[in-house]
Order: structure tokens, then sequence, then C-alpha cells
């Protein structure tokens, strides 16, 4: 049976996260008066990116178009997440783990970089 007190617990603990996912959103969407996806392509664009590569160093910088790359790779499974069987969910998990501790690593390099 799938209705019992742990998978409620797993719902409840879901529901939670989303619920934080959600509220950043919205406080990110406050902040600049855009929609998140609108702010997504904002900062994507090819003149931003440009500019970012004058900026900052080149190193910084190429591992910063590897995470983009490795993000739009990863488009299509973040937008057909219900259908992912679970090995898959597990795996896409993995590697947004991954780019988010890279892209971490390349934020504290940016703020150790523009306090020179």
């Amino acid at each position: 049976m799938v209705l019992n007190l742990e998978s409620l617990r797993i719902y409840t603990n879901l529901l939670k996260v989303l619920s934080e996912i959600i509220d950043n959103m919205a406080d990110v969407e406050k902040k600049y008066g855009k929609k998140i996806d609108e702010i997504a392509k904002e900062l994507l664009m090819p003149d931003n990116i440009l500019e970012l590569s004058k900026k900052v160093p080149p190193d910084i910088f190429n591992r910063f178009i590897s995470i983009l790359l490795r993000l739009s790779i990863l488009a299509n499974k973040t937008s057909n997440l219900l259908q992912l069987m679970p090995d898959e969910k597990k795996n896409l998990a993995k590697e947004l783990k991954s780019i988010t501790e890279d892209m971490l690593g390349i934020l504290n390099e940016l703020e150790n970089y523009t306090k020179k």
C-alpha cells in the first residue's frame, strides 16, 4: 500500500522543498521586477556573456561556460521531470548538485577576485 506514514512524511518533505523553491523564486522576481524565466534569459544573453568574458579571468569564464553547457544538456530532462524513471531522477539530481558545487566555487573565486 502506497498510503502509509512514511510515504506521507516523504510527500510532506517534498512539499516543503517545493514551497521553499517557489518562495525563493518569488523573492527574486520581486527584487528584479521580472519573471524568473525572463531573468534567466537576460543573464544568458550573448551580450551579457561577452561582457562577463571581459571582466573575469579566462579560467573562471571557461568553467562558467562549461556549466552553461552542462545545464543546457539537462534542460530537457528538467522540463520532463515527472516522466523520468527513478534512476534518471537520481542521476539528474547528482549532476545538478555537481553543477551547483562548481558554480558556488566560481562565485567564491569571483568574490575574492573582486576584492583585489
